[in-house]
C-alpha cells in the first residue's frame, strides 16, 4: 500500500490498523494467537515504509513523525509498535545510506 502525502492522514491509519491490533494483543502476548497477523496488518497499512524516502516509496517520515505513528500503534498494541520499530531500525539506516556504495551483500539487502 501507498501511503497519502498527508501525515494526519497517516496517523489516521495507524490508529484505524491500532484497533484491529489491539484485537489480537491478547492471544500475542500470551503466544496463543497468530503471531504473523499483525505484522500482516501493519504491512498492509504500508507501515513498513515509513522512514523509506518517497522518491523510493515510502512514506520519507523523519524520526518525529515515525515516533507518532509508532505511539499510535503502541497505543492499541505494544508487541505490534516493538516489531514495526525493529523492522524499522533496520530499513531506517539503510535508506539514509541510499546514496552511499556498500558492501556487496549490505547492497543486496538493502536493494
Amino acid at each position: 500500500m501507498t501511503l497519502p502525502d498527508d501525515f494526519d492522514k497517516i496517523l489516521e491509519a495507524a490508529h484505524e490498523a491500532g484497533q484491529e491490533l489491539a484485537a489480537l494483543a491478547p492471544g500475542v502476548d500470551a503466544r496463543t494467537g497468530d503471531l504473523r497477523e499483525p505484522y500482516r496488518i501493519l504491512a498492509e497499512a504500508g507501515f513498513q515504509s515509513l522512514l523509506v524516502p518517497r522518491r523510493a516509496g515510502g512514506a520519507g517520515l523523519g524520526f518525529a513523525d515515525y515516533w507518532r505513528v509508532l505511539s499510535a500503534v503502541g497505543f492499541h498494541s505494544g508487541a505490534a509498535a516493538l516489531g514495526l520499530n525493529m523492522h524499522n531500525a533496520a530499513i531506517g539506516p539503510l535508506c539514509e545510506s541510499a546514496d552511499t556504495p556498500l558492501p556487496p551483500m549490505a547492497e543486496e539487502f538493502r536493494t
